[in-house]
């Protein structure tokens, strides 16, 4: 609307400035001088009146979700010809499908002795260590846990002051330690 009125404002004032003139001059520069008034005059009230267009681009990415699965060695101990691997997948590949149903990205890692370390510990806090320093932990809206609960960090005093989305999710859902007997 104001752009409207704008318009129509410079357009009268541009007319009237030139609709008699004093020398009489000809139709031709009449005409060329009220029309370099009015683009004048219109930018001058559009400047006067600020009209700032604001452009949002809302671009957002999908929430994302890190699974961490133990590949230590103790997730192969078996019970009834199971091992505690095969327990968890099915938990795990489940609520894995179920956040990638819901519109989440889901990122997964095994760890043991940290992300790339040997089967022979399950050493969360350094794999967590090794994953924070190639992106941001607080960028995840969970963290699923995937273990049988034997992890043998000396200090989780470490994890505790680590910026961490406000949901760890350990499978199984009782709790991180699954009792194997």
């Amino acid at each position: 609307m104001q752009y409207f009125i704008a318009l129509v404002f410079a357009l009268l004032l541009s007319v009237y400035y030139y609709h008699r003139t004093q020398p009489e001059l000809s139709g031709q520069r009449r005409i060329l001088l009220a029309s370099l008034r009015f683009v004048m005059l219109f930018i001058l009230f559009m400047i006067l009146l600020s009209p700032i267009l604001y452009f949002t681009l809302r671009h957002r990415d999908a929430p994302k979700v890190l699974f961490l699965q133990d590949s230590s060695r103790s997730m192969e101990l078996t019970r009834d010809g199971r091992s505690k691997r095969d327990f968890l997948k099915g938990m795990a590949d489940t609520l894995n499908k179920k956040y990638k149903d819901a519109g989440y990205k889901v990122i997964s890692h095994s760890f043991a002795n940290g992300l790339e370390g040997a089967d022979d510990n399950s050493l969360l806090a350094k794999a967590l260590r090794e994953l924070s320093e190639k992106e941001k932990l607080s960028d995840y809206q969970a963290i699923v846990l995937a273990s049988d609960g034997w992890l043998r960090d000396e200090e989780y005093g470490i994890i505790s002051r680590w910026e961490f989305p406000s949901t760890l999710w350990p499978i199984p859902p009782s709790g991180s330690y699954l009792i194997w007997r």
